[in-house]
């Protein structure tokens, strides 16, 4: 089992994050997996830390949803990505009537 580290909400309330290792997620048939090379801290990333997030989390949960890096690993069925290619993700999230919706 392969590791790697992140920044990790691991319980409801103020602070509760720290830096931990992680089991490496292997990507799915249709999925890609992204070595993170950097990413941002954000408003939202701000209210998680401080416990008052109105979007419902489930602790233990990985912070950071702006990052950039490279494709590291491709699942069965992708075609069209290569493992290399330089990668950007940025994820809107927004609470809707049937839950949490992510705009990429």
């Amino acid at each position: 089992m392969e590791c790697m580290k992140a920044v990790v909400k691991y319980a409801h309330g103020k602070g509760k994050v720290e830096l931990r290792d992680v089991t490496k997620p292997s990507p799915g048939p249709d999925e890609v997996l992204i070595e993170v090379k950097a990413a941002g801290i954000c408003g939202s990333d701000l209210h998680i830390l401080d416990g008052d997030i109105k979007l419902p989390i489930k602790p233990p949960v990985i912070m950071g949803h702006e990052f950039s890096g490279t494709i590291a690993e491709v699942g069965s069925s992708v075609t069209k990505w290569k493992i290399g290619v330089p990668f950007l993700v940025y994820l809107s999230c927004v609470e809707e009537e049937e839950g949490l919706a992510a705009e990429y």
